[in-house]
């Protein structure tokens, strides 16, 4: 298994729950600020999968979380030319006890 990797930030989008292919797969995107005093904020995309998709309705919009993560990716070979996508897989989520700033702005 992929070693966890931790990110602190401020939610700034909670998707609604998605249905992916014919099997039934689900997932659900959170994005996090990561620093909005910046002149240009950079975000990130962790996607929650499995009992993580519950867990993000406790959360809202303006929460300062640390999270962790897997990096994981594949190989996808039916266009023209293969190509390889990532995902940032959320495994745990939780309030932080550091203040960040509450909104991001793009």
């Amino acid at each position: 298994m992929p070693e966890m990797t931790r990110i602190d930030g401020t939610i700034n989008h909670i998707g609604e729950t998605q249905q992916v292919g014919e099997k039934g797969f689900k997932k659900r995107e959170v994005w996090l600020c990561l620093d909005a005093e910046a002149e240009r904020p950079q975000f990130c995309c962790l996607e929650a999968t499995f009992e993580m998709i519950d867990v993000l309705d406790g959360f809202s919009v303006g929460d300062a979380v640390v999270a962790h993560y897997t990096l994981g990716g594949r190989i996808w070979e039916g266009g023209a030319a293969p190509r390889c996508f990532n995902s940032l897989s959320l495994k745990t989520v939780s309030y932080t006890h550091l203040t960040l700033p509450t909104i991001c702005s793009v």
